[in-house]
């Protein structure tokens, strides 16, 4: 008893869901993507010790012109810290910090 009065008064009080309809259709494109054959476009520096040993999933943004890289590393003491990377085309890195862009103690 005290089930089916919880399940009306959620009935009651709980917005109804409304279906999402998409406006535009997702085109197919013929040409399939394709991997860069120079991969991986960033890879760790052994200049750089907070860098050294591993660099991952990169974040893209484009502006001005270029292409802006926020990527994960790992260095000597094995803490993960953030660093930037710039290009042109987004394939081929221009400039690399030889500092993190972002660490925390």
């Amino acid at each position: 008893m005290f089930g089916k009065k919880i399940k009306t008064i959620l009935k009651k009080y709980t917005p109804k869901r409304k279906k999402l309809k998409l406006k535009k259709k997702i085109k197919k494109t013929k040409a399939p993507l394709k991997k860069f054959k120079k991969n991986p476009i960033i890879e760790p520096d052994q200049k750089n010790s907070w860098e050294s040993k591993a660099t991952f999933n990169p974040a893209a943004l484009y502006k001005n012109g270029m292409v802006h890289l926020l990527y994960r590393a790992i260095g000597d003491n094995d803490i993960s810290v953030l660093g930037y990377a710039s290009s042109e085309d987004g394939l081929t890195i221009k400039e690399k910090l030889e500092y993190p862009a972002y660490f925390q103690n």
